[in-house]
C-alpha cells in the first residue's frame, strides 16, 4: 500500500538531504513513536513507515519557487528555527490579485471575516496564505495554490507542531455541539452557525480529538464526502468520537460545505443539531 501525501508532506524537511521522523498517524498503521522517515531529495519526497510498511513519494514536494532559498530570505517564513507569516503577506484584499479575491469570495466568506481570521496574500508565493493559532500560539500556515501555473501542491503546510494544525472557530450557539470538516473556508461558514473545526484534511490527530471534544457532547462529521478514500475516513473519525462524545452524526452528501448558502447551510445543519 502506498501513503497518501497529506500523511507525510507535513513533516517534510525544507533542505534537501534532510531526513525527518515522525509517527504515521493513519488507521491502517498501528502507529508507534516516529515510525515514519520522511526525506526531502532533490527530485521529491520521500516516505517510508517501518511499522506498517508503506511508502510513499510526492514529485510535487520537490523544491519549487517557494522552497528556493533566494526567496526564502526575501519572504522571511523559512527560519530552521521557527515559523512565521510571510513577511509580505498582507489581509488587505484590495491588493490582492483577482484571482486570490476570487478563491475566497466564492466561498461567501465575507471580506470583514477573511481579515478576522488573518486569511492574507502573500505576492513573493503567489498564493492565499492562512494562518493556524491554537490558545493564542501562531503554529504555523498553510500556503493554498491559486494560479494555474504554480506548479507545487495545492496547499503548503509550514509549522513545526504538525499534529497542533487544526482551525477551529468556537459558538455559543449549541454549545455542546461541534462541526467537524476538512478546510478553513468552510470552517468559517459552518462558524456563523455552530462551532466548527477544520481537520486540514481527512486525518485527524489525538491532539486535535482531544482539543474539539473538550466540553463537547455531540459532534458532526461534514468532509467532503466526494470519494472512496474520504468516506472511509469520515466514518473512522465517526468511531473514534463515538468513544468520547454522547452522539456523532455523520452528514452524508457530495456538496461541500462552503458551496451552499447560508439559509441551505442552516438547514442541513439543523437536521442533525
Amino acid at each position: 500500500m502506498f501513503l497518501r501525501t497529506e500523511e507525510f508532506m507535513p513533516y517534510a524537511p525544507d533542505d534537501i538531504g534532510r531526513k525527518a521522523r515522525a509517527n504515521h498517524d493513519s488507521p491502517d498503521c498501528a502507529g508507534g513513536s516516529n515510525s515514519m522517515i520522511v526525506e526531502r531529495k532533490d527530485d521529491g519526497v520521500y516516505a517510508k513507515c517501518f511499522r506498517c510498511g508503506q511508502f510513499g513519494r510526492s514529485l510535487e514536494g520537490k523544491p519549487r519557487h517557494f522552497f528556493a532559498k533566494e526567496k526564502a530570505a526575501s519572504v522571511g517564513a523559512y527560519s530552521s528555527r521557527d515559523v512565521t507569516m510571510p513577511r509580505d503577506s498582507t489581509t488587505d484584499d484590495r491588493s490582492w490579485p483577482s484571482g486570490a479575491r476570487v478563491w475566497v469570495g466564492q466561498s461567501r466568506v465575507t471580506s470583514v471575516e477573511s481579515k478576522t481570521y488573518g486569511i492574507a496574500y502573500s505576492a513573493t508565493l503567489g498564493r492565499v496564505v492562512i494562518p493556524i493559532s491554537s490558545g493564542g500560539e501562531f503554529i504555523g500556515f498553510l500556503a493554498r495554490k491559486i494560479f494555474k501555473e504554480d506548479e507545487g501542491p495545492k496547499y503548503y503546510m509550514r509549522t513545526k507542531q504538525p499534529t497542533k494544525m487544526v482551525f477551529m472557530i468556537n459558538n455559543i450557539n449549541h454549545p455542546d455541539v461541534v462541526v467537524l470538516c476538512e478546510d478553513v473556508l468552510s470552517a468559517i461558514r459552518i462558524g456563523r452557525h455552530v462551532s466548527s473545526c477544520a481537520i486540514l484534511g481527512t486525518e485527524v490527530s489525538d491532539y486535535a480529538i482531544n482539543k474539539l471534544t473538550k466540553d463537547r457532547k455531540h459532534g458532526i462529521v461534514f468532509l467532503d464526502y466526494d470519494n472512496r478514500i474520504v468516506i472511509k475516513k469520515s466514518r473512522v473519525l465517526k468511531n473514534r468520537l463515538e468513544l468520547l462524545l454522547d452522539k456523532v452524526h455523520l452528514i452524508n452528501t457530495r456538496i461541500d460545505p462552503k458551496n451552499l448558502d447560508d439559509k441551505e447551510l442552516s438547514d442541513l445543519l439543523n437536521l442533525y443539531i
